[in-house]
């Protein structure tokens, strides 16, 4: 059963819900900083490092910016 989009605000709404996302919005900072102090220590940029850094950023940072109809497009169980 998928939820309505009721549902969805009052799970985000939900204190577990607000700490795994918070959590993954630090993570996306760390990954950032993570490679920052990569490339000021080594001196050196590693372009496949950083796609690899900035795809995890990205991906941890999808989760709490997605909307209800994004996750609806995702899984549309009514189509």
């Amino acid at each position: 059963m998928q939820p309505d989009e009721e549902q969805f605000k009052e799970w985000l709404q939900q204190p577990v819900t607000e700490w795994v996302f918070a959590a993954c919005l630090k993570h996306a900072d760390a990954c950032k900083a993570i490679w920052a102090n990569q490339v000021w220590e080594s001196g050196e940029s590693d372009p496949q490092a950083l796609l690899e850094a900035r795809v995890r950023a990205d991906c941890y940072r999808a989760l709490p910016e997605s909307l209800f109809q994004d996750w609806k497009a995702i899984d549309d169980t009514e189509a």
